[in-house]
Order: C-alpha cells, then sequence, then structure tokens
C-alpha cells in the first residue's frame, strides 16, 4: 500500500508553504520514535518528499528524515521523474558533512525510499527489493522486506515481507512471525521492541491489531486506513475512516483527517489540507499551517 503511494508519488511532486507557527529545534524532543521523523513531509509518513529542514535551514531535498546520534538521517532525491535519483545520506548536524550511505539509484524498483536510526548508530536503508541494516560494524540484509523499522534501542527490527508482519532481534538474527491475517499493510513498535501495531487489509477492509507477545484485535471492517504510528511509552495513534485516535488503554477521537506521527508529547495529521497538531499533555489542538511542507516535529 504504502509503495504504491511512493510510486504514485514519484510523479505527483506535492507543493507547500511555511508552517505558521515557528518552532524551536529540540533534538531529543524532535523524534517521533516509531518512525522518527524530524519532519514530516506531506504527512504522508515516508511517501511524499520536499525540503528536509533543520534549525529553520534547507539542508536537502528528499523523504524520511530522522534525527538520531547527532544526525539528520534522510533520502536525497536529485533529478525528476522517470531520471528520478534517491540516495541514502546522514547529515551532521555540528558540521554541516553530509556522507552517503548507499549508491544512488534509478531503477524503479532499486529506489532508495525508507531510513531509519536510532542514537547508538545502528540505521537501516530499504528499497522496493530490499532492506540493509547496519549495526556495529555488520550488515544485515532482508530481502522483499517493506516498510521496515527499527525499534528506538536498536536491538530489533519489524518488516512487512510476503503479507505477514516479522520481527527479527538484531542481536541473535531469530526471526519470528507476529502477524499472518490478511495482507499486511504497515507495522509500527515501541523503545523496546516488545509492543507493535499491525494494520492488515483483508476482503476490501483494513484491521489493526496489537501485538506483544500475543496477538489482539483492536478493530475490524475499516473502510479507511491513513496510517498508525507509536511513541516510546507505547501510546499509538491511527487514522481510520476519516478520524484520528489516540490510544494509552482507552481510544480516544482527537479530530479527523489522516497520516498520524506521535512522539511523546503530541500528535501531528493532516486535515482538510491543514497540518494539525494535538497535546497529549492538556488535550487541546491547533491548526499550525497546510500541509505538504517539510515541518519540524519536536516538543512543542
Amino acid at each position: 500500500m504504502r509503495y504504491l503511494l511512493t510510486l504514485i508519488l514519484i510523479i505527483l511532486m506535492l507543493g507547500g508553504c511555511s508552517p505558521k507557527k515557528a518552532i524551536a529545534p529540540d533534538e531529543r524532543g524532535m523524534q517521533a520514535v516509531t518512525e522518527p521523523y524530524a519532519f514530516i513531509t506531506g504527512l504522508t509518513s515516508g511517501t511524499s518528499w520536499g525540503d528536509v529542514r533543520y534549525n529553520g535551514a534547507k539542508i536537502g531535498w528528499g523523504t524520511t528524515p530522522v534525527i538520531a546520534g547527532g544526525y539528520v538521517w534522510y533520502i536525497k532525491y536529485q533529478g525528476t521523474y522517470p531520471n528520478l535519483k534517491t540516495e541514502p545520506v546522514k547529515y551532521n548536524i555540528a558540521t554541516g558533512a553530509v556522507t552517503s550511505l548507499g549508491t544512488a539509484s534509478t531503477s524503479i524498483m532499486s529506489l532508495w525510499n525508507k531510513i531509519d536510526a536510532t542514537d547508538n548508530g545502528t540505521y537501516l536503508v530499504g528499497s522496493f527489493t530490499k532492506t540493509t541494516v547496519k549495526r556495529n560494524g555488520s550488515t544485515t540484509t532482508i530481502y522483499y522486506a517493506n516498510n521496515a523499522e527499527l525499534s528506538d534501542d536498536g536491538n530489533w527490527v519489524f518488516y512487512v515481507k510476503n503479507d505477514k508482519a516479522y520481527r527479527m532481534n538484531l542481536n541473535t538474527k531469530a526471526i519470528s512471525v507476529i502477524c499472518a491475517n490478511g495482507y499486511v499493510a504497515e507495522v509500527a513498535t515501541n523503545k523496546d521492541g516488545s509492543m507493535a501495531i499491525v494494520a492488515t487489509w483483508n476482503a476490501g477492509k483494513y484491521d489493526l491489531y496489537k501485538w506483544n507477545g500475543s496477538l489482539t484485535c483492536l478493530g475490524t471492517g475499516y473502510a479507511y486506513y491513513n496510517g498508525v504510528d507509536m511513541n516510546v511509552e507505547g501510546v499509538f495513534c491511527y487514522s481510520v475512516n476519516g478520524k484520528v485516535y489516540w490510544w494509552d488503554g482507552v481510544q480516544k477521537i482527537i479530530g479527523t483527517g489522516v497520516f498520524p506521527a506521535i512522539n511523546n508529547d503530541g500528535v501531528l495529521f493532516g486535515n482538510n489540507g491543514n497540518l494539525c497538531y494535538y497535546d497529549l499533555g492538556d488535550s487541546t489542538g491547533e491548526i499550525l499551517g497546510t500541509y505538504g511542507t517539510a515541518v519540524m516535529f519536536c516538543s512543542w
């Protein structure tokens, strides 16, 4: 599902404008821990692209930026379709130096389209055909793994393959299936990999599951699904049937919209062309501006 959207958005470029609120950067707060985006570009959780910014300044053009370990990690875009190139890179916040993490790709099926990283230096880069995890000098390659992401402690990688959701221990390389109920679209995890949320597609509808050693169904038969994310504390948010939900043991509707992204302070999501923020602490919300632009996701 996400990769189909990526292919579409390679052809259709998103525009945008500046958000209404200036936000001081805070590296620790910027990290949205499941897919730890320092910025949300187009609120599509990595399926669109635009300016990558740090401290208000443009540092590149690309998608899925992550802040971890003193770097901004992102997929750098060069050129335009059908001559588009993508390259995984990391930007040193202290020096401004940019380091390549892989060869720039041009083939549509080998385009880099996902990056994730942790503070201890573990990182992964994914393409349509493989996901590569670098950890403590070793390399783990998982072929045809989609939507892969790391736990925040760098010990686990979760991914989708052959219509199932998998969990791999990066220390032992042990792999287990955590969900095989229908076509798995996406998986999100918490800080230590002890919990995951899995979205599946079955008979034209979407179902949601929670995994924490065993699988629990959270809801079935959703006509529309627009993303799930989880923070270090295991609170998660998701968008189904046009509504954005926050769940920490009790489900709560926090607004209408698409593509939510969460950190430990609040939730960002898109609603009718606007970028919205919901404060988990005082249960208030506000419109920050229009979405389709790169936006800092930090301590508000």
